[in-house]
């Protein structure tokens, strides 16, 4: 495992491309821009520089095989993870486990004493992992989609 500094830029840009591109895989109405890659890869930046996040990725023959990306928000003791990736290819093979594991020692380190993150409802193998590592359900986010209409009053 390698833990990603401020003056890693080429892999932080990676991590902000990659975050972009799964929004927009996962939400219908996202789409990622040149203009949210780079905002999100000065997130990155800037929680680092500041000591409020940290970036941990596996990197397997040279590739990204997967990293995980956590906030630590000090007014609430609480670590967010705010993204986990696993390649493809490289899945069911630990290394979500050991990202998690590893960002749990991060957060007791500073003081955590909450990991929290969100799941996809469709990602059954990650809530089972969760459940394995004693997390608990502690809210369930219903969404409803509803019409966009133009000014005209007909739907775009």
């Amino acid at each position: 495992m390698q833990y990603i500094s401020y003056k890693d830029k080429s892999i932080i840009s990676q991590i902000a491309q990659l975050h972009e591109r799964e929004l927009e895989r996962q939400n219908q109405d996202y789409k990622q821009t040149t203009l949210s890659v780079a905002l999100r890869e000065e997130m990155l930046l800037n929680g680092l520089y500041y000591g409020t996040d940290i970036l941990i990725t596996q990197q397997i023959d040279g590739n990204l095989g997967g990293v995980i990306w956590g906030r630590y928000l000090k007014r609430e003791h609480k670590v967010i993870i705010e993204f986990l990736y696993v390649a493809f290819k490289y899945r069911q093979q630990g290394i979500a486990s050991m990202l998690k594991d590893a960002i749990e020692a991060w957060a007791l380190t500073n003081g955590a004493k909450e990991l929290q993150g969100t799941v996809d409802a469709h990602n059954i193998t990650m809530q089972q992992l969760n459940k394995q590592k004693g997390y608990q359900v502690s809210k369930v986010i219903m969404t409803k989609k509803l019409p966009l209409n133009n000014e005209q009053g007909e739907d775009k």
